[in-house]
């Protein structure tokens, strides 16, 4: 899309349905642990980026399926493309999501003709918090497991 024709019925549409949908999106975004923010001109595309932004940030496709849902509410019609069997996998146009840079995965939500939304959403990564409990978990599974072959061996007299 970013050699299309720039029309200002074109414009005009666009920040019509992103003055639409932006607040009730950002709101589904605070409830499910994500900001949202605009990336770009709502000349062609509603650009949208959601970011991980609290410790209970539920993964990328949960809250996708949410905005998609409010899209539908709020516009009265949503589609994101399916996944096509039997294409090529990089061929974006009939599979979805795309992978993007630093985990970031894009979904294309049309919304009946004209614009649609160009969202991007971040992966949540753990906190510290999260990563030192699977560390220790990790730990203990090994030394239960060092304890196990431990006894085993012991039992049959080695």
């Amino acid at each position: 899309m970013r050699n299309a024709v720039r029309s200002p019925e074109l414009s005009a549409l666009c920040r019509h349905k992103a003055e639409m949908l932006i607040a009730p999106l950002r709101a589904v975004a605070i409830e499910h642990g994500y900001a949202l923010t605009v990336h770009g001109s709502l000349e062609r595309d509603i650009d949208l980026v959601a970011v991980p932004w609290t410790v209970g940030a539920v993964d990328q496709g949960a809250v996708v399926r949410a905005f998609v849902a409010e899209v539908r509410r709020v516009n009265g019609w949503a589609n994101v493309a399916d996944n096509v069997v039997d294409v090529d996998p990089y061929d974006f146009s009939k599979r979805c999501p795309e992978p993007k840079p630093h985990g970031r995965l894009g979904w294309s939500i049309h919304l009946g003709g004209g614009p649609y939304v160009d969202l991007s959403v971040m992966p949540p990564l753990s906190s510290p918090v999260e990563r030192l409990r699977a560390a220790l978990e990790a730990n203990v599974r090994e030394q239960q497991e060092r304890q196990r072959e431990y006894d085993a061996r012991k039992a049959a007299g080695q």
